[in-house]
């Protein structure tokens, strides 16, 4: 196996292992959730792209030094490519294997994954239409349910489902805040951040990385919601709402307004000066965020450029 290619399959292993607890050591991430979510799925897309890679790497020979780029013509570059190859060993072609094997399982269960979610939110949507009633007026389904509920499904039409207990316990300020909440989920493609987390979490389940990947951008969406709809209705109203719907569970597929850590959500809320990061933390948070995510896959790339340097 060549150094390039330990080092990148090293790589992933210790991104996966240790970037969670140095991640959520970063609460300006949660003051910042795009930046939390774009630190949380560049970690986990380093490790991919370190898993991804590692398998071709292995097969490519050091020793050659020219370039395939440089041919006249075609066939001398389909010859420079296949002189970039050498006969493997056998730690090496199960290197490759391994990580081609790897990368196919992934992209295999992130498809069924995704699959099944469609069905499942397909199933919920066939249930609406039998039990909901279309809001003439805002297209909203309103449901018969004696717990306070509002949720949101995503896809074509994308819906904003609420309970009648909702509509007749929360104020109408209140109501508004709800629904705004719902709304950025759906403006802001959320399902599709959150299916992406799920599916990695089923696929390596055995990294810490993406067993905590799906709680955190779950909760880190929800921040993005309740900062959207916080501007827009007023970060008291919407931590009012909140409360009054803090005791109803809801479908594998939706997004709810009391999805996440309602804990921290509502300090957050509550305190506004959390949400906003200081001078210091704008400049520390980011770079360490970046560090997390990006550092090794950059530090991993010298170290192979090193490793095959004449």
């Amino acid at each position: 196996m060549s150094p390039p290619a330990i080092g990148l399959l090293s790589g992933a292993l210790l991104v996966g292992i240790t970037a969670p607890t140095l991640l959520l050591r970063q609460r300006g991430l949660l003051a910042a959730p795009r930046l939390g979510l774009a630190a949380w799925f560049g970690a986990a897309g380093a490790i991919l792209v370190m898993l991804v890679l590692a398998g071709p790497i292995t097969l490519l020979d050091p020793r050659v030094e020219a370039a395939p780029l440089a041919a006249s013509d075609v066939r001398s570059f389909v010859a420079g490519c296949v002189g970039l190859l050498h006969r493997p060993g056998v730690p090496s072609l199960i290197t490759a294997l391994v990580s081609t094997g790897a990368t196919a399982y992934i992209a295999v269960v992130l498809t069924r994954h995704a699959l099944r979610s469609h069905r499942d939110n397909e199933a919920h949507r066939a249930e609406l239409r039998t039990l909901g009633t279309p809001d003439p007026h805002t297209g909203i389904i309103v449901v018969e349910h004696a717990r306070p509920l509002c949720y949101c499904l995503a896809g074509r039409p994308r819906h904003i489902v609420l309970s009648t207990a909702a509509r007749d316990t929360l104020s109408v300020a209140q109501l508004d805040a709800v629904l705004a909440h719902e709304r950025a989920h759906l403006t802001g493609h959320h399902h599709v951040l959150l299916t992406l987390a799920r599916g990695l979490s089923t696929a390596l389940p055995f990294l810490p990385l993406f067993r905590a990947l799906p709680e955190q951008v779950e909760l880190l969406v929800e921040r993005l919601a309740d900062e959207r709809a916080g501007t827009s209705c007023g970060r008291s109203t919407v931590a009012r709402a909140l409360v009054r719907m803090a005791t109803h569970s809801l479908p594998d597929t939706a997004l709810g307004a009391t999805g996440g850590n309602l804990t921290t959500r509502m300090t957050y809320l509550l305190h506004p000066t959390a949400a906003h990061l200081g001078p210091s933390a704008m400049v520390l948070s980011p770079a360490v965020a970046l560090a997390i995510a990006l550092g090794p896959t950059a530090l991993l790339t010298l170290a192979c450029q090193l490793s095959w340097a004449p």
